[in-house]
């Protein structure tokens, strides 16, 4: 009788896991990167904290709660995550790094752009002339 015992075990653990898969994905928003990251942390943490979610289930619903790009990003670095806080921290890291290559992009754009006009602002086309033709010419 064990086998008949531990399929019967096997079988409520099925059930239960997709129930708790079915629970999260109907009250928990994904996370993709069109979202907002904090916004979306937040809002989770929440929701966890409401259903009175323990650490561990938090931590199994992470893979539950990404999607595209961010579920790629996440499984190329899941061996280095051992907790939700773990996952909070990795995708505000994410996001502080996409903003620093942002705010390197527009500084650097900005340079080019300033010498731009001051290269234009020396020959015979004037600087609002030289801007409007540029951005035409885009």
């Amino acid at each position: 009788m064990k086998i008949s015992s531990d399929i019967e075990t096997d079988n409520r653990e099925n059930e239960d896991e997709a129930a708790f898969d079915t629970f999260i994905l109907r009250n928990f928003t994904l996370f993709s990167k069109q979202g907002n990251v904090i916004e979306g942390l937040h809002n989770t943490s929440n929701k966890f904290n409401l259903f009175e979610t323990s650490r561990n289930l938090r931590y199994i619903s992470v893979s539950l709660l990404i999607e595209a790009d961010a579920k790629r990003t996440y499984i190329r670095k899941s061996n280095q995550i051992e907790s939700f806080d773990g996952f909070h921290e990795f995708l505000l890291n994410k996001l502080i790094a996409m903003l620093l290559i942002l705010i390197y992009t527009v500084s650097n754009l900005t340079h080019y752009l300033i010498l731009y006009i001051k290269i234009i602002g020396m020959g015979k086309i004037g600087v609002s002339q030289s801007l409007t033709h540029w951005v035409t010419a885009s």
